[in-house]
Formats: structure tokens, C-alpha cells, sequence
């Protein structure tokens, strides 16, 4: 673009071509973004609310049945979570190969976010598949279904610095 043109001064050509470059490139992102593997929303496979329950009770006579994993934010996480969940954020988990020593030896690996449209949880159950994972689902329902149920939830405390503010957890 010549200097000193707006993008509104370029020629029609010039705006279509910028245009579709930056649909094509959205494109990309989107098909391409961390999936792999063929791994999409219709390969994830989905838990209800009683089958969480009952994995949970088949966890404490058989340990390693089930980790239940909450990657939303950790304000999120210590404002209320499922007991036991363990809280994994998507920026720690790598995006192919490497296993987390906390997953490794778990017939199941439970996600879940807020709700069924919980972007988080869901890109957190693809990610999981796409390393190679197996027994991993998310739990549909989320955090907010758990509480409808009136079902018990656990708080913890942030981290936070003497003067108060957030300061995250190294792993």
C-alpha cells in the first residue's frame, strides 16, 4: 500500500485481496489450531453426571480409576470445583507428546469446563486425544450442572503475594 493510504483509500482489488488473505489465514487457524491427528468436536466422547458419580465411587475402592481435570482459569478453579478435580490449564499441556506424570495410569481422564459449550474443557479433551491419551471424555454437564445437582463443591485458595495480588503456581 502506497504510504499515507488508510485501508479505505486502497483500490477495491487491493481491499478484496487483504480480505482474503486474512479469511484464508483465519481459516488455517481454525482447521489447524492445535487439533491434529483428525482430532475434532465430533471425536470427543461424553460423560453424564451419573457416570461421573459412579467413577468417582469406583475411585475410592480402586485408585487410579479416574482424574477429573478442570482447565478453566484458576480464579475459576479456586472459586469451586469438583472434589478431587485437578486443575490443568491448557497452556501446560504440551501439543504433542509428553505425558503429565499426574494423568499417567488413569483408566479415565474426565474434562470438564462451566458447560457443555465450555471452550476450554474442549480444546483441553482434544488436546489430551491429539497426545495420545486414552479413556478421555469430558463430562458434558460442567461445573454449573455439578452445582444444580447440589452436589458438593471445593474452594481453594489463590496464591497471592504480600501485596495481594495473583501470582500463579510453577509446576
Amino acid at each position: 500500500m502506497p504510504e499515507g493510504l488508510t485501508p479505505t483509500q486502497r483500490s477495491p482489488a487491493a481491499r478484496l485481496r487483504g480480505g482474503l488473505v486474512a479469511t484464508i489465514a483465519l481459516i488455517g487457524v481454525v482447521l489447524l489450531g492445535g487439533c491434529g491427528k483428525g482430532i475434532s468436536d465430533k471425536t470427543i466422547a461424553f460423560s453424564t453426571l451419573d457416570q461421573v458419580r459412579e467413577l468417582q465411587a469406583a475411585d475410592a475402592s480402586e485408585p487410579r480409576t479416574l482424574v477429573l481435570i478442570d482447565p478453566r482459569p484458576l480464579r475459576r478453579y479456586a472459586e469451586g470445583h469438583i472434589p478431587g478435580a485437578l486443575s490443568l490449564q491448557l497452556s501446560e499441556t504440551p501439543t504433542y507428546g509428553g505425558r503429565d506424570a499426574r494423568l499417567v495410569g488413569h483408566a479415565n481422564l474426565i474434562v470438564y469446563g462451566e458447560n457443555p459449550a465450555s471452550p476450554s474443557a474442549r480444546a483441553m479433551t482434544k488436546r489430551l486425544l491429539a497426545i495420545g491419551y486414552s479413556g478421555v471424555r469430558m463430562y458434558r454437564g460442567g461445573i454449573e450442572e455439578w452445582i444444580r445437582a447440589d452436589l458438593p463443591i471445593e474452594k481453594s485458595e489463590l496464591p497471592v503475594d504480600e501485596d495481594g495480588e495473583f501470582q500463579p503456581v510453577p509446576r
